[in-house]
C-alpha cells in the first residue's frame, strides 16, 4: 500500500498496481484463517500469474524497483513458506506420485480399490454409496449426510436439505445444530447418511432418527437411515 501511495504522488498509477494490491490481498486472504491447508493459496493464483506474466525479458532495474522486491515477495515468500511449509516441495514431489498411483493401475499392478484409496480413503466408501443410492432410487433425491463425505452430493446429484455439507461446518458455527435440526424437521431427507467418522454428538439428530427413520444398513462403514413412509 506504502508503494501505491508513493506512486499515486508520482502520478504513475497503473494496472500493474492494482494487481499488487489484489496480489497481497490474495495472499491475505489465504493466511488469514490460520488454517495451513495448501489449497488456501489457489485465491492467489490469478493474481500472481499476472504479475509474473508482465516481466519482460529484459526487466528495468531500478533502487525503487529493488527495494519495493525486497519489502513485497520477500515477506510474502516467507510468510509462505513459514505457513504452508511444504508449498515449494510438496507439489511437485505429488504430481509425481500421482503418476507414478495410474502408472501402477494401468500396468494391473494395483487395483481399483488400491488406486482410490491412494486419493482418500473415503473413495471407495463414496464410490459404494453412490452405487447404493443408483440402486435404489436415490440419486438426485434429498439426502443429508452428517460426516464429511460432500463430494457425495456432487457424484449423485444430491438435494441437500441444510447449507451444511459436513458435520464439523454444523459444529463450527453458533446455533448450527438448531439451525439443521429445524431444516430436516421443515424438509426430512429420503435419506440420511452417517458415516463412522461423524463429529459430535447431535441429539436433535438422534430424535429425528428415532422418530421418522428406520436403519436400512450398513455400505461399507456408514450407517444409512430410510425415511419412514
Amino acid at each position: 500500500m506504502a508503494y501505491g501511495f508513493y506512486k499515486k504522488i508520482k502520478g504513475e498509477v497503473g494496472i500493474l498496481h492494482l494487481i499488487l494490491l489484489w496480489t497481497a490481498f490474495s495472499f491475505l486472504g489465504s493466511y488469514f484463517s490460520g488454517r495451513t491447508y495448501g489449497h488456501y493459496l489457489v485465491q492467489a493464483t490469478p493474481a500472481l500469474s499476472l504479475i509474473l506474466a508482465s516481466i519482460t525479458f529484459k526487466p528495468q532495474i531500478s533502487r525503487v524497483r529493488i527495494i519495493f522486491v525486497l519489502t513485497f515477495f520477500l515477506p510474502l515468500i516467507f510468510l509462505t513458506k513459514l505457513l504452508f511449509t511444504d508449498f515449494l516441495s510438496g507439489g511437485p514431489i505429488n504430481q509425481i506420485k500421482y503418476f507414478q498411483n495410474f502408472a501402477q493401475y494401468s500396468t494391473g499392478e494395483k487395483g481399483v480399490d488400491q488406486y482410490n484409496n491412494y486419493f482418500d480413503r473415503n473413495v471407495n466408501t463414496i464410490m459404494a454409496l453412490a452405487d447404493f443410492l443408483k440402486a435404489h432410487q436415490g440419486y438426485g433425491e434429498s439426502v443429508y449426510i452428517w460426516g464429511d463425505y460432500p463430494w457425495l452430493y456432487a457424484i449423485a446429484n444430491l438435494k441437500n436439505p441444510s447449507r451444511y455439507v459436513t458435520s464439523f461446518h454444523v459444529f463450527g458455527v453458533p446455533e448450527g445444530q438448531n439451525e439443521v435440526a429445524k431444516d430436516l424437521a421443515k424438509t426430512p431427507p429420503k435419506y440420511i447418511i452417517k458415516p463412522e467418522s461423524s463429529i459430535g454428538n447431535f441429539g436433535e439428530l438422534e430424535k429425528l432418527l428415532a422418530d421418522r427413520y428406520t436403519s436400512g444398513g450398513f455400505v461399507e462403514t456408514s450407517e444409512i437411515f430410510v425415511k419412514n413412509r
